[in-house]
C-alpha cells in the first residue's frame, strides 16, 4: 500500500513524499515508485519509521539501499536488532520524503 503527493519548488526542484504501509517482524525491502521522474538519481531521500501504536518493544529502522535508487524509484530494507535483545522487531510501515533537480 502506497501513497504519494509531490510539488514543484520555485528553484527547479521537485518534493515529493509519501508513506507505505508494510508490516513486518522480520527484514523486508520494499520498492518505492516516485510520483514524478527526477533528472538524475542524486535526489535526498528521508525516512521515517511507523508503528500504530505507542511501543517500548519495537526497535526497527528503515534504511534506503543507495544502489537502487533511479529517476524514478527507489529502495529501503527494515532493520532490526540483532536476536537476543530487549526488543522485538516490529514496524508497520514508513514515511519517506525526497528532494531533488526536476527533469
Amino acid at each position: 500500500d502506497q501513497c504519494a503527493e509531490f510539488v514543484y519548488l520555485p528553484n527547479g526542484k521537485i518534493e515529493q513524499w509519501g508513506y507505505v504501509a508494510l508490516s513486518s517482524t522480520g527484514e523486508p525491502a520494499a520498492s518505492v515508485s516516485l510520483v514524478v521522474p527526477f533528472a538524475d538519481a542524486s535526489y535526498n531521500v528521508s525516512l521515517t519509521p511507523s508503528i500504530t501504536s505507542a511501543s517500548v518493544l519495537k526497535d526497527t529502522w528503515v534504511q534506503v539501499i543507495r544502489s537502487t535508487k533511479t529517476v524514478t524509484a527507489f529502495s529501503v530494507q527494515y532493520q532490526h536488532p540483532a536476536a537476543g535483545s530487549a526488543s522485538t522487531p516490529g514496524l508497520d510501515g514508513f514515511e519517506w520524503r525526497c528532494v531533488g533537480a526536476g527533469a
